[in-house]
């Protein structure tokens, strides 16, 4: 009679500790992390082609290093810090303007305010 109870629960538990596993693999961190390229209002003299054009780089750092990421509400962020080392007016007509930048990028928590990694 024992026996019949033992095998009737194991019979009976079987089903669940076969679906409690998963078979997608083993995830560390970085594939659970996903960055978003984000560049603040409050940069100031970027022009709209330019903030583009980073913001483009910018998803391609982060999808080529397999972190990339998009969404309305992203926890995530790398974001730009241009500096302007040098800015020179050279002597052609029309005048153009060369600049010499300094671009930093910061890993941001969006909801804690937290700067990671610069």
């Amino acid at each position: 009679m024992k026996t019949i109870s033992f095998l009737f629960l194991l019979m009976l538990a079987v089903p669940f500790v076969g679906l409690s596993q998963n078979s997608q693999g083993k995830t560390d961190d970085l594939g659970r992390v996903a960055l978003m390229a984000f560049i603040p209002e409050q940069a100031e003299g970027i022009p709209a082609s330019a903030r583009q054009l980073l913001l483009g780089k910018m998803q391609q750092i982060a999808v080529q290093n397999g972190i990339g990421g998009s969404g309305s509400n992203p926890r995530f962020c790398i974001v730009p810090m241009v500096n302007v080392l040098t800015k020179e007016i050279t002597p052609t007509a029309p005048p153009m303007h060369a600049l010499t930048l300094d671009v930093v990028f910061y890993i941001v928590d969006a909801a804690s305010q937290t700067i990671f990694s610069q």
